[in-house]
């Protein structure tokens, strides 16, 4: 006896299982990612430039620097900072980076500064929640928190293990409101915790424009975002060492 295909594939939509419910991680990642801008928006992102401005901060007074930062998914970041009597600039893309003070001769990034530089980077890919999406990234969801009184849920981030950050995302907007971990600092552990206070939309995007950091609970530095261009993403040779000098 034949039987009709349609009620063939009526029955077999009719036995079918409900889907599954997504982890909670990636339900929060989609939420954080759609709080940032539209799909089209977010499918042309594919880096940024910014401009700083801020001032660090010590028991004694404070020290006002301005910076540039160029960052790539889902490691690369260049940075450009300068103090009245320092400017470093310096870069990191995975597992490689090296800095230069002063305009002096080039070094490779030691162990203990490229664990910061890659902590760094690894705050932006938090901030801009898409670069979360590589497989480099660890993530695992750890439920509702509080900050400062806001209602917060909680994801573990884990960069190959080797950088780990605990991010707190606002219960109602799903913009990250705080990220803290371990991190080394001038060759001393302690935690760290990035703040954000204030989100803008920078030509479609969302973009944090107003941070402040905190070492071991007490604050040490203020950030401005003065302006951020993310149309065109930074190429990939910026990120490289430039060669030395001719003499």
């Amino acid at each position: 006896m034949r039987i009709a295909p349609v009620l063939v594939v009526a029955a077999i939509a009719g036995c079918a299982s409900p889907p599954r419910p997504l982890p909670p991680e990636v339900t929060l990642i989609d939420s954080a990612e759609a709080a940032l801008g539209t799909p089209e928006t977010l499918a042309r992102f594919r880096g940024f430039h910014s401009t700083m401005k801020g001032s660090w901060l010590r028991p004694d007074g404070s020290t006002p620097y301005s910076a540039e930062a160029w960052y790539r998914p889902p490691l690369a970041l260049r940075w450009l900072k300068t103090t009245a009597s320092v400017t470093e600039d310096g870069a990191v893309d995975g597992d490689s980076g090296w800095y230069r003070t002063n305009g002096a001769a080039t070094a490779t990034l030691d162990p203990a500064r490229l664990r910061e530089a890659q902590a760094m980077a690894v705050e932006y890919a938090i901030l801009l929640v898409r670069p979360l999406r590589s497989k480099e990234f660890t993530l695992a969801y750890s439920g509702p928190s509080e900050v400062a009184g806001r209602p917060t849920e909680t994801l573990r981030v884990s960069w190959r293990g080797a950088v780990t950050r605990t991010v707190h995302f606002d219960h109602e907007t799903h913009l990250v409101v705080k990220t803290e971990g371990p991190q080394s600092l001038q060759g001393q552990n302690g935690d760290f915790a990035l703040v954000v206070d204030r989100w803008a939309d920078e030509g479609g995007l969302r973009f944090p424009v107003q941070t402040h950091g905190e070492w071991n609970g007490a604050r040490r530095y203020d950030c401005e975002c003065t302006a951020v261009e993310w149309a065109e993403p930074p190429p990939e040779t910026l990120f490289l060492a430039p060669p030395p000098a001719k003499p």
